[in-house]
C-alpha cells in the first residue's frame, strides 16, 4: 500500500510540474500566488486545496480532472493539442522571463553600487573582478596627450 502511495505522489508531482513548466518552487509560488513552503509540498506529492486548484484552472490550460487523476484529457477548450501545448511552453517561458528579469535587476544594483564607489565591505569578502574596456582607456591616453601638447606649444 505504501508503494501505491508513493506511485500516486510521484505521477502527480510530474503532473503538477507539467501543468506548471517548471520544478522551481519559488517560481511556481509566484505564479499561482501561494506560500514557496506550498509550492514546495505541492512538488513533493501533496495535493493542493481547492483555492490552489481555482487558481490553476485559471491560469494553465489544462484539466483539473487530469492533474488530479491523469485520466482524461490533459488540457481543456482547445481546438487542437499543438494549440495548448504551445501556450504551456508559453507559460513556461514567462515563468522564466520573470526570474531572468528579477536576476538581472539584482546585477543592475550590484554594478550601480560598484559603479559609485560605493562598495560595501562584507565580512566574508570575496575577490571582485573589474572590466576596463580598452577603448575608454584609449580615449584617456588621447586626450592626455593631446593636452600635454598644447601645454608644451604654449611654452
Amino acid at each position: 500500500m505504501g508503494n501505491e502511495i508513493n506511485k500516486q505522489r510521484d505521477e502527480f508531482r510530474r503532473r503538477f510540474i507539467a501543468v506548471c513548466g517548471t520544478s522551481n518552487a519559488r517560481v511556481i509560488s509566484e505564479y499561482l500566488g501561494i506560500s514557496y513552503q506550498a509550492a514546495k509540498n505541492y512538488l513533493n506529492g501533496r495535493l493542493p486545496e481547492s483555492k490552489v486548484l481555482i487558481r490553476i484552472a485559471e491560469k494553465t490550460p489544462c484539466s483539473l480532472h487530469w492533474l488530479l487523476t491523469g485520466e482524461g484529457e490533459k488540457y481543456v477548450d482547445f481546438k487542437s493539442k499543438s494549440e495548448a501545448e504551445l501556450l504551456a511552453t508559453v507559460l513556461s517561458d514567462l515563468a522564466d522571463t520573470k526570474t531572468l528579469r528579477k536576476m538581472f535587476e539584482v546585477l543592475s544594483e550590484e554594478q550601480i553600487r560598484l559603479a559609485s564607489g560605493r562598495v560595501e565591505e562584507s565580512s566574508a569578502s570575496s575577490p571582485r573582478i573589474l572590466k576596463i574596456r580598452k577603448d575608454t582607456i584609449h580615449e584617456e591616453k588621447k586626450s592626455e596627450s593631446h593636452s600635454f601638447r598644447t601645454s608644451k606649444k604654449s611654452r
